[in-house]
């Protein structure tokens, strides 16, 4: 009894140990600073920041440390210091004020002071390296401009490679409608060869509107803006390859885009540029993973009055969906965001609210911050994780060694599993088995580190079943 309990303990120590380091995740995303000097900060409770000095129509990012604390802020164009002045040599960026994910800050990995600022030009795709500890900490632009490739979209999206450390960055290829290009971040710094991916689906135009992954790096989602039109690929987080799922036709236009925190909602915003179609906000349910049923859960969300349409969807730190709204009457723009409040909840029950976050004067364009879309993964669960054995032993699957120092064989008793992932301890997906069709299923230690990691088990009436591994 005991030693039962002492395990338990220790487990619920690794399960809130689990939690922390995730949010620590989105502690990377609490402030933001986008549209007309209009700005957010989540903790220690949401506010709005009327300091900021970004001032731009569309694509912007930032970037905070573990702690929170804002490091720096940019449109693409310019960098902005945590004091709100401009960086030292940060003047003079490649991005595009009309982009519509204009720039993207990735940190470097393996260092707590070199970032990468990704920008999506009229002409060229970008990175610029910033050192935070120059200038006393304040920081500087140290390299400019550095071109990876053409550039002829204002699609940027990230993700975590499924090591859970380095980075994937994604970009449409130039000229080519039915590539895509995955450039790999790592220690070394950004990797000048891209992974290629060819897709079945390409619309005629594809310049405008968001690219966007799920949290947990399992679909890409690209909006056609101009082809009214969305594409849901499958990504492969170790390989950065992208395979073509699935295509879907909207009402007009798209432009914004977000999942939901848990991975198992898009949100789509319909209209862009068109001042005589009604907007409207769209929820699909992606949770089946059939093309067909994804289809037929599209549920009509908001719309709104002629002449007024949606902008970007962003999650944000305290896991809403953060919304801009833009205007054709007035001066064109709104002082306030919209915000999907739950989410993850299916169709109403997400809880739309309109234009209810005051930003005390400043206001909204259509653009908010791009982040690398890991920071907001929650596709684990703690609570399962005390007695997480005793529980799922019977369930049909063991796992054994476990601990295990180089391989652990899983043994499935339920034919109609589908599905293994592998998740570290902080959520991010690092390894996945497709199409199984054995009883016996060897996961090899490979280049994981050693950790707690959180094996989840699919099977094909969509039930979850989950494990705790430790790797030593």
């Amino acid at each position: 009894m005991k030693t039962t309990r002492l395990k338990n303990i220790i487990l619920l120590l690794i399960c809130l140990s689990t939690t922390y380091l995730a949010f620590g995740q989105r502690e990377r995303t609490v402030n933001w600073f986008f549209g007309e000097k209009a700005g957010l900060r989540f903790t220690p409770i949401l506010q709005a920041i009327t300091l900021g000095q970004v001032n731009t129509p569309e694509g912007c990012a930032s970037i905070s440390d573990s702690c929170g604390n804002l490091l720096f802020y940019t449109d693409g164009i310019t960098v902005y210091t945590k004091n709100h002045t401009i960086m030292q040599n940060g003047v003079g960026l490649d991005g595009h004020p009309s982009s519509t994910q204009a720039a993207l800050i990735v940190p470097k990995p393996n260092n707590d002071s070199l970032y990468f600022i990704f920008t999506t030009g009229q002409l060229y795709f970008n990175y610029s390296t910033v050192n935070m500890k120059a200038n006393g900490g304040l920081g500087a632009v140290i390299s400019k401009n550095d071109t990876l490739c053409l550039n002829q979209s204002e699609k940027l999206a990230a993700i975590y490679h499924c090591n859970g450390k380095d980075v994937w960055v994604v970009v449409r290829k130039p000229n080519d409608l039915k590539t895509y290009y995955s450039y790999l971040i790592n220690s070394s710094g950004v990797l000048f060869t891209p992974t290629y991916s060819t897709v079945t689906y390409s619309p005629k135009i594809d310049r405008l509107g968001y690219l966007k992954f799920s949290p947990d790096g399992q679909y890409l989602a690209s909006a056609h803006s101009q082809s009214d039109s969305v594409s849901l690929y499958k990504f492969n987080t170790c390989t950065g390859q992208l395979n073509s799922f699935m295509a879907f036709p909207c009402d007009t236009g798209v432009y914004g885009m977000s999942f939901s925190p848990d991975n198992s909602k898009l949100y789509v915003a319909s209209t862009f540029y068109s001042p005589t179609c009604k907007s409207s906000l769209f929820q699909f349910n992606v949770s089946s993973g059939i093309p067909a049923q994804i289809i037929a859960s599209k549920t009509l969300i908001k719309s709104l009055p002629d002449r007024t349409y949606f902008g970007a969807l962003q999650i944000g730190a305290d896991g809403k969906i953060y919304i801009t709204q833009y205007t054709y009457a007035g001066n064109n723009t709104v002082p306030f965001l919209s915000t999907i409040n739950n989410p993850n909840q299916v169709g109403l029950a997400c809880s739309y609210q309109n234009n209810n976050f005051s930003l005390l004067g400043k206001n909204s364009q259509l653009g908010l911050p791009n982040f690398i879309e890991s920071y907001f993964n929650t596709n684990y669960n703690c609570l399962d994780v005390v007695g997480i054995e005793e529980n799922n032993l019977n369930k049909g699957f063991t796992a054994f060694p476990n601990p295990f120092s180089s391989n652990t064989t899983i043994q499935l008793f339920n034919k109609t599993i589908t599905q293994i992932e592998l998740y570290n301890i902080c959520g991010v997906l690092v390894k996945r088995i497709d199409n199984i069709n054995l009883d016996k299923i060897e996961i090899e230690k490979g280049n994981l580190d050693t950790g707690v990691y959180y094996l989840q088990i699919k099977t094909a009436n969509n039930t979850t079943l989950t494990h705790r591994l430790l790797i030593e």
